[in-house]
Order: C-alpha cells, then structure tokens, then sequence
C-alpha cells in the first residue's frame, strides 16, 4: 500500500469499503499504512477484516475495496495493478 500515490491521500486517508455480517463497514487508510477500523488502529488488512466481518477466516486483500483515480478495485487487484506498474 505504501505504492500508492501520495495524491490519494489528499483527504488524509483513503476510506476503504467491505461487507461485514451485518451489512458495509467502513475504514480509513492513513498515510503512514495504519488502518483505522471502529477507532481501532490496525497494522494489515486482514486485522482489520477481520475486526470488520467479525470472521477470523476474512482475507483483508479481498475483504476491502477502494476508489483510486475514480475506479473502484479491491486491495488485492490494486496491488497486482502497482506491482504490474513497477515491474
């Protein structure tokens, strides 16, 4: 995630989408790579799936989407994106 360009975080975070158990749920991506999910400040996306889906079994690479550049991709496809840019 630290690929991502630093104009993404003009807002001060990138807010990131997912669908728990009872419906979406929200978190914000800071710049420094902190997930913020229901205050909590978590080190990976799948901590903070988890948290999330209240499913210890969630994959945060898929679990979570968000908007870069106007296109919406889940985690997973971003980082196949930028690591198919760098190399």
């Amino acid at each position: 995630m630290a690929a991502l360009p630093p104009e993404a975080f003009s807002a001060g975070g990138i807010t990131m989408t997912g669908r728990g158990k009872h419906g979406p749920v929200r978190a914000t991506l800071r710049p420094d790579g902190i997930i913020m999910c229901f205050q909590q400040p978590l080190t990976t996306p799948t901590s903070a799936a988890r948290m999330a889906a209240g499913d210890e079994k969630a994959d945060g690479w898929t679990f979570w989407s968000l908007t870069v550049d106007g296109t919406t991709r889940t985690l997973f496809d971003l980082r196949d994106l930028l690591i198919a840019k760098d190399g």
